[in-house]
């Protein structure tokens, strides 16, 4: 499920550079209910879950103030996407899975520059490349 929603952000970001409220809504309804079912199945403790709930927003407000920092560059939708995500996985998993995806979008970047000349203006969406990095992070 949250896979699904995960990947229609990431489409939904690359054509418009929007992301949409009621997609991150959805989005942290089924972190939560990711992390109220490990509660009642046992596999997380309650402090366990706090702790993710704290990581999560460190990281939101981190890249909160990287995105004030950087004049907007680095959007708002991005930026509660990223507090969401860090919820599911540990600190150190998702500053893997966030150096991929930076690692991701610089080649892209990279690449579009060799290959045609790219305007000062264009920009990137960054959810794709999130989505990628948690999608490798899945399979391996």
């Amino acid at each position: 499920m949250n896979g699904g929603v995960l990947l229609w952000i990431a489409v939904y970001d690359q054509r418009t550079h929007y992301i949409q409220k009621m997609a991150l809504l959805c989005l942290f309804g089924t972190v939560l209910l990711e992390q109220f079912y490990s509660l009642i199945k046992g596999s997380k403790t309650l402090g366990q879950v706090g702790v993710q709930c704290c990581i999560s927003i460190v990281y939101f407000l981190v890249f909160l103030l990287l995105s004030h920092i950087s004049g907007e560059q680095f959007g708002m939708g991005d930026v509660k996407l990223i507090g969401i995500q860090a919820m599911r996985y540990s600190w150190m998993t998702y500053l893997l899975i966030l150096a991929t995806a930076f690692f991701l979008c610089s080649l892209y970047v990279f690449v579009g520059m060799v290959f045609r000349r790219w305007k000062k203006k264009d920009t990137v969406a960054f959810v794709p490349f999130l989505a990628g990095s948690i999608g490798l992070y899945m399979l391996l």
